[in-house]
């Protein structure tokens, strides 16, 4: 993790807010490889570093408050891995 995180060029604040983050990628890896937070400023962090490290975007990431990301309705459908949430879509 660490090389990829030095490619992604964070700053030094960045880099430790993706590091006390990081144990959100970790258990999305291990379980489901999706991650239900509120937390965009992390969500955004993690998407810069996924183009430097492939393993973690196909990580879907929703934000349970934000309308836009129709959590509830993603949920109901069964949490598929759309690529619209994923970490690794390019803007």
């Amino acid at each position: 993790m660490d090389e990829r995180v030095k490619q992604a060029e964070l700053s030094e604040p960045s880099e430790a807010a993706f590091r006390e983050d990081a144990p959100l990628l970790e258990a999305a890896l291990a379980t489901d490889s999706a991650v239900a937070s509120r937390d965009d400023e992390a969500r955004s962090l993690f998407s810069r570093v996924s183009k430097h490290w492939r393993r973690i975007r196909p990580i879907v990431w929703v934000n349970p408050a934000k309308a836009d990301d129709r959590a509830l309705a993603w949920l109901a459908a069964g949490a598929p891995p759309d690529n619209e949430r994923t970490l690794g879509l390019e803007e």
